[in-house]
């Protein structure tokens, strides 16, 4: 059985939370004996929406893992991993690595913001626990959590990094036996119009639509995007902003200041299915983003790969990104979209009258992006790479246990509690270096 452990998972929205659902279904669909396990809603809004969610996508999920503190989560992964006879883990944590000591090898993936922001690990680093605290209590905090992950990673049998430039930043940063996995999309939700409507709304559409689709951070620099079309002032140009967050108001406010509201226009919260269609239906992606230190996180948040790229190719669609983090691994400048310089609205706004200008460039980088995220980037064949590295670690595990199978059959009670009265481990803080 291959235990799944992934923290962040649908209906919450992010990279994160899409990959641990694509393994998911990507396991149950290849008939793969696995258990997916996230975290416990906290509040009954947020457990009525797990509840829809589940209930519309039929993809086995356990939503039993604490919510608060740390080594609470461990012993409950241990206890987990024990009785549900695990061959091997993916986990998109390494800071819980040592939970599954002496039970099974674990191959771990890493976004890169895990690490270098740190928020996984002995000490709290939720904003309610970190207000009170000085600057410096904060960095001593978030070092030893990174102490911890570079301990934990030391149990890990692959790190899988989603870009060259994550690989790049944990290697500075101690850690090893790491590797690249990069991409990841459904390319049978996101995909192109038809032929016929394509070619209509390419060459024949009045209105250029302009499309983000993201969570309102600092790091994703939306307030660059609404920049550039008050630069350009072209009524025919129209954006179309998808999501929420801590930002949302201060862009809708800056909209209003700089007398865009008629061609900004802010949608909400997309499904990612919804989200699929949103992008069919535009003629290019913006993903002008920004590595930048954001207060409310109280560390830096980098782009480390861009999965919206992924799937604005998927949908046939160019996109302009920013020359930052691990953006530019995944556009193919000139051929699949276009990277501009972070913070510059001006050269933005450039290439976007640029591609206005030219709908075959917008058709022959769509559909090249389209020939990219078939052969490159879609989720079979990440999960492809995913199971070379687990079948790996099984098949040396069989041979060591003398058992010929790679993977145990499925119990035959999969929904078999845990074991009330398991053992639970001590477990301690690792030797780590001076705060």
């Amino acid at each position: 059985m291959i235990l799944n452990v992934t923290p962040q998972y649908p209906p919450e929205i992010g990279g994160m939370q899409v990959f641990g659902y694509e393994l998911a279904k990507r396991l149950q669909l290849n008939g793969i004996c696995y258990r997916t396990l996230t975290t416990r809603p906290v509040t009954e809004k947020k457990a009525q929406e797990a509840y829809k969610f589940d209930e519309n996508h039929p993809i086995k999920v356990d939503r039993a893992l604490p919510p608060d503190n740390f080594f609470k989560r461990l012993h409950f992964l241990r206890d987990y991993a024990s009785c549900h006879d695990t061959d091997a883990v993916y986990s998109s944590q390494i800071a819980y690595t040592p939970a599954f000591d002496d039970i099974a090898p674990v191959i771990c993936r890493s976004a890169g913001n895990d690490i270098l922001r740190a928020w996984e690990g002995p000490c709290d680093l939720s904003n309610g626990s970190m207000d009170h605290l000085s600057m410096e209590k904060q960095r001593v905090m978030r070092r030893k959590n990174r102490a911890w992950a570079l301990y934990a990673s030391r149990k890990c049998r692959a790190i899988l990094c989603n870009s060259e430039w994550t690989k790049s930043q944990l290697h500075q940063k101690g850690f090893d036996n790491l590797h690249v996995v990069k991409g990841g999309v459904d390319i049978n939700t996101f995909r192109p119009l038809v032929p016929y409507f394509r070619y209509i709304h390419i060459y024949e559409s009045k209105e250029l639509t302009l499309f983000i689709a993201a969570r309102h951070v600092l790091k994703k620099g939306i307030d660059t995007a609404i920049e550039a079309i008050a630069k350009i002032n072209n009524p025919s140009l129209h954006l179309y902003i998808a999501g929420i967050g801590p930002e949302t108001r201060n862009l809708i406010s800056m909209s209003h200041e700089l007398e865009v509201d008629r061609q900004v226009t802010f949608i909400g919260p997309l499904s990612h299915e919804e989200t699929a269609q949103w992008m069919a239906w535009s003629h290019i992606i913006l993903m002008p983003s920004r590595n930048v230190y954001d207060p409310r996180k109280r560390a830096m948040d980098y782009e480390t790969m861009g999965r919206t790229i992924c799937e604005a190719s998927a949908c046939g669609v160019p996109v302009i990104a920013s020359n930052c983090g691990g953006i530019p691994e995944m556009v193919k400048d000139g051929e699949t979209g276009i990277l501009v310089r972070p913070n510059d609205p001006d050269q933005l706004a450039e290439m976007i009258i640029h591609l206005s200008e030219r709908r075959e460039l917008i058709e022959r980088m769509g559909s090249a992006g389209r020939e990219y995220a078939v052969n490159e980037l879609s989720f079979d064949i990440v999960y492809a790479k995913v199971m070379h590295f687990i079948n790996e670690v099984t098949n040396a595990r069989k041979e060591n246990m003398g058992q010929g199978d790679a993977l145990s059959p499925c119990p035959q009670s999969p929904e078999a509690s845990l074991a009330a009265n398991q053992s639970i481990p001590v477990f301690t803080k690792p030797d780590s270096p001076s705060d």
